[in-house]
């Protein structure tokens, strides 16, 4: 779904139901999330309203008419994830990793672990299954609080995953971010905000199940899930996983 609207309200992007219940109005929001440098201070910023609803029938918040926002800033360097997940998952020259963010790749390349960028999307993700080995180890990043079209994004993960392999998805903290008040947060990049059982159910329509759960260093409170094909059973759903559902 693409935040079309269902009658009079906005449609839900992952089930399409109409979007009526209204978690925050933030008035005008600066389009980027990113901060200001000193020699730009004074200078007028571009700016829109932005609202964020939930969706009455999956729960998934999200901010609709958020189109036209600048990219969201980078979530920090993949140094030690790199050097962690090399060991887990035993990536080596012959494990090829790719990511949909080519500034992931670096740590990986200085391991000798062969490593590409790759766009996200169902069909894209097709051609590249001819092309190109599958990863391993499919970095995803922030795809689940960006992507316009959520479903088309995660069947490209689907598909291109090599069997047995691992994606990451990064995601906003929306349960810390809700106790904490801290609704400062929240930005038109981030199109969607789902609460871990929600990314849950929006993997699970894509047979794709988180098996770990960790919380990222970045800034503003963020959380990382492991991700496995549904039929991969080598990898158990993890203490972290449960304890936050």
């Amino acid at each position: 779904m693409d935040g079309t609207t269902h009658g009079a309200d906005p449609a839900c992007r992952v089930c399409g139901a109409g979007l009526q219940e209204q978690v925050a109005d933030l008035g005008l929001v600066p389009l980027s999330l990113a901060s200001v440098p000193p020699a730009a201070a004074g200078r007028p910023l571009a700016c829109a309203p932005l609202r964020a609803l939930v969706c009455t029938d999956c729960r998934l918040v999200q901010t609709p008419g958020a189109e036209v926002a600048a990219p969201l800033p980078p979530l920090g360097p993949q140094h030690g994830f790199a050097g962690l997940i090399a060991t887990r998952l035993r990536l080596g020259p012959g494990t090829p990793v790719a990511a949909f963010d080519p500034a992931c790749l670096g740590p990986f390349r200085d391991r000798a672990i062969p490593a590409r960028a790759v766009p996200a999307g169902a069909r894209t993700a097709l051609a590249l299954r001819e092309a190109m080995p599958p990863p391993v180890l499919l970095l995803a990043g922030p795809v689940l609080a960006t992507a316009s079209d959520p479903a088309d994004a995660l069947a490209g993960v689907r598909a291109l995953l090599a069997p047995g392999g691992v994606a990451v998805f990064d995601l906003p903290d929306l349960l810390g971010w809700l106790r904490g008040n801290r609704f400062d947060r929240l930005g038109h990049a981030l199109r969607l905000l789902p609460s871990v059982l929600v990314a849950e159910m929006m993997l699970g329509l894509h047979d794709l199940v988180p098996f770990a759960l960790e919380t990222l260093p970045a800034p503003g409170g963020w959380l990382r899930l492991l991700v496995r094909h549904a039929e991969d059973a080598t990898k158990p759903i993890g203490g972290s996983v449960l304890t936050r559902r």
